[in-house]
């Protein structure tokens, strides 16, 4: 249920987890047990996910939002975004292990009104502890962009 990830925020129980608000979030993976298989798609090879809390997430508007820990964590973190819990049929949206030295982050687009589910925690069993998700609106688009979801970040960096 709701705080079983630790003593901050998250939850072990993806149907049940917290919401993530634009700005910083706090939460503590230490406690948990929990760890989730992320399959391969979104630009992701597919990896496991340890000691994970998750968080819910409905966009107040549309446009492109970032899920980062930078800064934030002293462990090695992963972050994974679904459209809804991976039990219930949730897709893949995104992942990330080491976009800013050890932590991680991801930028996507999503469409106001709509719940994702992120879930966040530690490349390895005993990457764990307490840290902050800040969540950052980047405007909304106006048409077209290249934004690919089939390709990787790399992709776009050449």
């Amino acid at each position: 249920g709701k705080g079983d990830g630790g003593t901050a925020g998250g939850s072990t129980d993806c149907t049940s987890a917290p919401a993530l608000v634009v700005g910083s979030n706090a939460f503590n993976t230490s406690s948990s047990t929990l760890s989730v298989s992320v399959p391969a798609g979104a630009g992701c090879s597919s990896h496991t996910i340890y000691k994970a809390n998750w968080f819910t997430f409905v966009a107040p508007t549309t446009g492109s939002y970032t899920f980062a820990t930078c800064d934030s964590t002293s462990w090695d973190s992963r972050l994974a975004l679904f459209t809804a819990c991976p039990s219930s049929g949730g897709t893949l949206l995104a992942c990330n292990d080491d976009s800013c030295a050890l932590q991680s982050q991801i930028t996507v687009p999503l469409n106001q009104g709509s719940t994702y589910r992120l879930v966040v925690g530690g490349y390895g069993a005993s990457n764990a502890g307490a840290g902050d998700v800040t969540v950052a609106e980047s405007g909304s688009g106006g048409g077209g962009g290249g934004w690919n979801p089939w390709l990787r970040r790399r992709d776009y960096e050449q």
